[in-house]
């Protein structure tokens, strides 16, 4: 989807080019001719008509791109993402079960895992973060919801993105500093200059906002969600992903 809207782009450019092109010489001809002016009136109109037919195309294309993602984001629902993990040979769905269950309050089993997996290629300087897709919408709740008790493990826990969430989520962390946004449920929030929350859909959403200075990034609370409210309350109702 994104190839193909890269090359509605870079046509809807080149029409333009070669449009302006072509009006340059009409505009370069007689202007007095009853010709040339039948043509450049009748040139005006049908570059009107293409760009118009472009821009409603560009705009059909977006909105499929947007199903496809929030479809794709509904389908990944039940799944979350382990970083800072060791690797070893022993990765299995019982060894990362164990793990949350050393720091979680809700206790998992083996059954509760439908799929657990490292993702990405072995990398001998990074870490490789686990996939967990659980059983249950609810199992996958309680994990995420329980994240706080990672503090401290060198262990956190965060939403699989889309690859365009992700992106937005990323741009998000740098404009406005990591406790000035975080994910719930596939979508990305930030907070404004004045702490009220806001979702945010894509990287134009975000460079709307005034990049946060250092200070406001340091004290920034860590898990608002809705109307200011004191710093812990909001980090007691309302974890955040931390990517």
């Amino acid at each position: 989807m994104e190839s193909i809207k890269q090359s509605m782009s870079e046509m809807a450019e080149d029409f333009k080019k070669q449009m302006a092109a072509f009006q340059s010489e009409i505009d370069k001809a007689a202007p007095s001719s009853p010709t040339v002016a039948s043509v450049s009136a009748d040139f005006s109109t049908f570059r009107r008509f293409i760009l118009g037919s472009l821009d409603a195309l560009q705009k059909q294309v977006n909105f499929l791109g947007q199903q496809l993602d929030q479809q794709e984001m509904r389908s990944r629902r039940k799944m979350l993402l382990l970083h800072g993990v060791p690797e070893s040979e022993g990765d299995s769905p019982a060894s990362a079960v164990e793990l949350l269950n050393r720091h979680l309050e809700s206790k998992l089993s083996v059954d509760d895992v439908r799929r657990c997996h490292r993702v990405g290629r072995p990398h001998n300087n990074r870490l490789r973060c686990i996939l967990m897709k659980f059983t249950d919408v609810s199992v996958r709740n309680s994990v995420w919801f329980g994240k706080k008790c990672l503090k401290g493990t060198g262990v956190t826990v965060s939403e699989f993105l889309t690859a365009p969430r992700h992106a937005v989520f990323m741009a998000a962390r740098e404009r406005l500093g990591i406790r000035s946004c975080w994910t719930r449920d596939g979508n990305v929030f930030v907070l404004d200059a004045a702490g009220k929350r806001c979702c945010v859909t894509t990287v134009a959403d975000v460079e709307q906002f005034p990049a946060a200075t250092s200070d406001r990034a340091e004290v920034a609370p860590t898990a608002a969600i809705g109307a200011v409210q004191p710093p812990a309350a909001r980090a007691k109702r309302n974890p955040r992903s931390r990517v």
